[in-house]
């Protein structure tokens, strides 16, 4: 730690609320970027959405239904995702934050491959294996980061401590 440094270590640059919140919003970016990029990607959101939440009800329910169990199963793990994030990250100088999102992006994508091919069936297999998702995970690591340096420039300043003088 640098002693001249106008960061304190010891604080969270988000609350684990704003973390969660954070999770959320960028969840809902990945979806919109892969909805974007599906003529190009050709992955299917609402397909995608439906087959993660027929793992979650074995099948049942209408495919309406099954899509909005994926679509909050997705937000959930979105607000884990930020949540851990909130907790591990200390304020630090912005294109410090920037980078540490884009690379917890990085990292979301090389767990959701290994979670994926263990675990996932073929098609959410496929998706996580693809350049879209890829971008959707850095896309997410870039929104937290945002998110958290928005969140730093608007903290409330505190008072410097009053030293005596000597």
């Amino acid at each position: 730690m640098i002693a001249d440094s106008p960061y304190s270590q010891d604080e969270f640059v988000l609350s684990p609320a704003g973390g969660a919140a954070a999770g959320i919003a960028a969840s809902i970016a990945m979806l919109v970027l892969l909805f974007g990029l599906r003529p190009l990607s050709g992955l299917s959101v609402p397909d995608a959405l439906e087959r993660l939440g027929g793992v979650l009800t074995g099948g049942a329910g209408t495919r309406v239904e099954r899509v909005l169990v994926g679509a909050m199963l997705h937000l959930l793990a979105g607000a884990v995702f930020g949540l851990l994030y909130a907790v591990s990250q200390r304020r630090l100088p912005g294109p410090t934050l920037i980078g540490v999102g884009v690379f917890y992006g990085l990292a979301i994508w090389v767990a959701s491959r290994i979670i994926g091919r263990l675990f996932l069936a073929l098609p959410l297999r496929q998706m996580v294996r693809s350049r879209a998702w890829f971008l959707a995970c850095l896309l997410y690591g870039l929104c937290l980061s945002v998110w958290a340096l928005w969140s730093e420039n608007h903290r409330a300043a505190l008072p410097a401590p009053a030293l005596p003088k000597d």
